[in-house]
């Protein structure tokens, strides 16, 4: 979708990274969420200086994770509801592992682009963590992002 052909004021749309194992499954949840403009699927923060593919990063030695870049309007649905969805459909006690799949590449992970984002989220998984013994999530700053390949 044109996200100018939404009727969004561009101050409003907002970015966010969700690693949560098989990025299809992710991409679904956030797609029927009204107030998300757009979300697609691709590798995140992969270590090597390399454009990922998914043959190359099944290797598991990338460093990159399944993601979905997520674009919302803040005024339709907040980050805080996005990162409810989040948590509601991950195991965040497993580490590199979402359900049947296995490997580097799907460790959860949150990847912020700003401060704002940033704060919202830290303030979020520390709630969240009083519930696990165990939370393995990732929570960092994005520094790299490729669209996946259309197959």
């Amino acid at each position: 979708m044109n996200i100018s052909q939404a009727g969004v004021n561009d101050e409003n749309i907002r970015e966010i990274y969700f690693a949560g194992g098989c990025f299809w499954g992710i991409e679904k949840l956030f797609q029927s969420i009204d107030g998300v403009l757009n979300a697609e699927s691709g590798y995140a923060n992969g270590k090597k200086d390399i454009v990922p593919n998914y043959e190359i990063v099944l290797r598991g030695d990338t460093g990159y994770r399944e993601t979905v870049k997520v674009l919302y309007n803040e005024d339709k649905v907040s980050l805080e509801q996005l990162l409810i969805a989040f948590f509601y459909v991950i195991d965040p006690t497993v580490e590199k592992r979402q359900g049947n799949d296995i490997g580097d590449q799907y460790q959860t992970g949150i990847y912020f682009v700003d401060k704002n984002s940033e704060e919202i989220i830290i303030r979020f998984v520390e709630e969240e963590k009083k519930k696990y013994n165990k939370f393995v999530v990732e929570i960092n700053p994005l520094s790299r992002f490729f669209l996946a390949e259309e197959y």
